[in-house]
């Protein structure tokens, strides 16, 4: 006589649940392209092993979930925290800004020995004298204005504190990139980015190939599209309730009923 089993396909099912599960979770809560990307194919070989019809949709979608999430690039965050730590090095030998301008300023306000005055004698001396002294005094007032305009400069004693600012605020990237926090990692790269525009020599090629890699670092894609597995699991409990279970059929053991035999008949003449 037949009796049916357990299901043969609950075991490799059970596994393929638990697996979507975890890609599921691996992506939503830590981001982790690579363990769901796994935890995917190794659902999918589970269910190599089941046989079952209603499961060719599932399959497609299972093979275009992991194709997706092959295709995602996300940012190399350590390669990144080591680039902020080499410009942290190089920030220390960054050419600050020169007073170009002092010398020229120097040599204007210096009292002109040739200074134009109009010869006409008809005019009185205090006439005269008066555009002289401002033939002179209209040069230092150009030098005022474009003194203003030069380049802010920072004095020496203050030079210490804006690189440790620097530097500190080189170290502040650097953590939001272990954060994961894109927003505060582009405000500090805007903040380096104004300081040395600011005050260090933009001519210098260290300081415009430091301003280049600051400019590199912002166009990294902090939050690059991932793929949503909710559909995919869905579609795996629909299936899983939909399903009819199949039952191994097993064989009863023929059992076999032993006549004892029949004593043998006495010989003739022999006595009891």
């Amino acid at each position: 006589m037949a009796s049916q089993g357990g299901d043969v396909n609950a075991f490799p099912l059970a596994e393929a649940d638990f697996l979507l599960r975890l890609a599921d979770a691996k992506l939503k809560l830590e981001r982790n392209v690579p363990a769901a990307r796994l935890a995917l194919e190794a659902a999918q070989k589970r269910l190599e092993a089941v046989k079952e019809n209603g499961l060719a949709p599932l399959r497609t979608m299972l093979g275009e979930a992991i194709a997706s999430l092959r295709g995602v690039k996300l940012p190399d965050f350590s390669g990144l925290a080591h680039k902020v730590l080499e410009l942290e090095k190089e920030a220390n030998t960054l050419p600050l800004k020169i007073d170009s301008g002092v010398p020229d300023i120097k040599n204007r306000v210096k009292p002109a020995t040739d200074v134009a005055v109009s010869d006409d004698a008809n005019r009185p001396w205090w006439d005269r004298a008066t555009e002289a002294v401002w033939n002179q005094f209209k040069d230092i007032v150009v030098i005022r204005r474009e003194r203003n305009e030069a380049p802010p400069l920072i004095a020496r004693e203050a030079e210490y504190f804006l690189r440790q600012n620097l530097q500190l605020e080189l170290e502040s990237m650097r953590m939001t990139l272990l954060g994961d926090n894109a927003q505060a990692f582009q405000d500090s790269n805007q903040q380096i980015r104004d300081w040395i525009e600011k005050y260090f020599d933009t001519q210098d090629s260290r300081v415009t190939a430091f301003l280049a890699e600051l400019q590199a670092m912002r166009a990294v894609p902090f939050n690059p599209y991932i793929p949503d597995l909710t559909s995919l699991n869905r579609a795996f409990n629909d299936f899983m309730t939909q399903r009819q279970p199949i039952r191994a059929v097993r064989q009863a053991p023929v059992t076999s009923t032993v006549v004892p035999a029949a004593a043998p008949a006495a010989a003739e003449g022999e006595q009891p």
